[in-house]
């Protein structure tokens, strides 16, 4: 009977070390995660305060390294598309080569598709990872205004959160494969990749 107790206590004793175990480990992601989000939100308040007043490591005079990409297209089931993609990057060389090369850290995009306005942002580290995505819907039906938005924070381990106000766009793995299709579009036009 003592040796059933004694394995019992045990047995108890290690589910609760589990147990506290798992709380801490959620615990600690959940801090790296909100550090990693801490981050981001920093990195997106230098970038969009050096798109307003320009690059501070750069003379007042030097405008910010941008190029703009308009179009105007019919997209079968959606009709005529106006687009505008406004690129930002910093400048470089490519240290094989000597050549220029540019290094990319914002796209912002704005597209009319039937009676929706879309803007969208595109952030990115200094490894180039897409790390923030914005979208803002705005639909307007004659009778209303309706305004629909979508965010999503990308970290070293994957998506960290995502915040949807109205409906989702579209899915964060799409959001990831649009942001790679435009940075390599950037490459091609400024970097001449291809």
């Amino acid at each position: 009977m003592k040796k059933i107790a004694i394995a019992a206590l045990l047995l108890l004793f290690a589910v609760g070390a589990q147990a506290q175990n798992n709380v801490q480990n959620k615990a600690q992601n959940q801090t790296q995660k909100n550090e990693e989000l801490a981050k981001i939100r920093k990195l997106y308040a230098n970038t969009k305060t050096m798109l307003e007043k320009g690059d501070p490591e750069n003379p007042p005079e030097m405008p910010l390294n941008i190029t703009t990409v308009n179009s105007h297209y019919i997209a079968p089931g959606a009709g005529e598309i106006k687009e505008e993609i406004n690129y930002y990057y910093h400048n470089g060389h490519d240290e094989d080569t000597g050549e220029p090369y540019y290094f990319l850290y914002f796209i912002s995009r704005k597209y009319v598709r039937t009676i929706s306005t879309y803007y969208e942002e595109f952030l990115y580290d200094d490894d180039l990872n897409l790390v923030f995505y914005f979208c803002q819907k705005v639909t307007d039906t004659g009778k209303e205004t309706v305004k629909e938005e979508t965010r999503y924070y990308w970290g070293k381990d994957g998506l960290i959160t995502e915040i949807i106000k109205g409906g989702r766009e579209m899915d964060d793995v799409f959001t990831q494969r649009l942001a790679y299709d435009l940075k390599e579009g950037f490459n091609r036009l400024l970097n001449r990749e291809y």
